[in-house]
């Protein structure tokens, strides 16, 4: 059975950095802006607040980026950020 390729963002944190930092310029300017939260070490609140939305709105945004990063919570989500030189 042929095993369709997954995208690059679907890969485990662990994968290749090149290919995650690749996907970058495809996340919404939000997702972006959330993402550099995580990178800072600010809560939620604090990316709430920075950002003027609810931080429900920041939960939402987060599960977003951890699927489309493929990681399980927000230390994994940090790391890629991180790694993706957004800290």
């Amino acid at each position: 059975m042929h095993q369709a390729q997954r995208p690059p963002w679907t890969k485990p944190v662990h994968a290749d950095v090149a290919e995650q930092i690749a996907y970058l310029p495809r996340l919404t300017p939000r997702q972006r802006q959330v993402l550099y939260g995580v990178a800072r070490g600010l809560t939620n609140q604090q990316i709430a607040d920075r950002l003027g939305i609810a931080h429900t709105t920041v939960k939402w945004h987060l599960g977003t980026l951890m699927a489309k990063f493929a990681v399980s919570n927000r230390t994994e989500l940090a790391y890629v950020a991180v790694k993706c030189g957004l800290a």
